[in-house]
């Protein structure tokens, strides 16, 4: 367990991937996102990457966690090599000691690409041919959320930015921190 950027919240995940938070990328666009920030418990040195046998075994367990509702975007499931990239990702740019997906009190951060005009975690999605940016808690909500969660916040969401997170945290992918609308 982490000690990192402690906060006490409640909540459960989530929300939509889909909505106008995206942007068209190419591989080595550098306007699009940023590598650094001063968000709360955010530091480089303290990080601790996963190894491929671990991402690999994380993958795994999460395929029984996917949602019916990505076949949409991934047809194929945990089969599908877009979709594998995305959860590579998730778990390449969160510390080994940390999951997105367990309920703990403390926040998730992300170490990967930020947006540049909010600073919160992105990460690169192949949709239909093209890649693009999109929050990294919208398609955590997109895979893993609830289906009353999801239905929740997709009525609520009107601005396609990153979900509203109770630790204040633009860095934060704790799904248990996503604020869900009462």
């Amino acid at each position: 367990m982490s000690t990192k950027g402690w906060c006490s919240c409640g909540g459960v995940p989530l929300q939509t991937l889909f909505g106008g938070s995206a942007a068209d990328i190419d591989d080595n666009d550098t306007d699009t996102v940023n590598n650094s920030s001063d968000a709360s418990g955010y530091d480089p040195i303290k990080f601790e990457r996963r190894s491929e046998e671990a991402i690999a075994k994380m993958i795994n367990n999460w395929n029984s966690m996917l949602k019916p509702r990505i076949s949409d975007l991934w047809p194929t499931m945990g089969e599908n090599p877009d979709l594998r990239d995305v959860l590579r990702q998730l778990l390449t740019n969160t510390d080994s000691r940390d999951n997105p997906l367990a309920v703990e009190p403390y926040c998730v951060l992300w170490y990967g690409d930020v947006g540049i005009e909010d600073g919160a975690a992105v990460l690169r999605v192949k949709e239909g041919g093209e890649t693009r940016l999109s929050y990294v808690t919208r398609i955590l909500a997109y895979i893993f959320a609830s289906n009353e969660t999801f239905e929740l916040l997709l009525k609520s969401d009107t601005q396609g930015g990153p979900l509203p997170m109770s630790c204040d945290n633009v860095r934060c992918v704790n799904l248990s921190h996503c604020l869900i609308p009462q």
